[in-house]
């Protein structure tokens, strides 16, 4: 049986509290910057605003 049929259950349900947990978490605006530089938008990289960006 594979694991995408396996039913969800209350057994497994851990997971979601855990990513819950996530919905608290408080980032600093030093880390916001360094989230930004490292995953700049395509239009940052590109110079241009989408949809434009997306477009080649």
């Amino acid at each position: 049986m594979s694991s995408s049929s396996i039913p969800r259950t209350t057994t497994n349900s851990g997971s979601i509290d855990g990513s819950l947990r996530a919905l608290g978490i408080a980032l600093d605006e030093g880390i916001l910057a360094r989230l930004d530089e490292l995953f700049a938008g395509v239009g940052l990289t590109r110079g241009r605003s989408a949809p434009e960006a997306y477009a080649w």
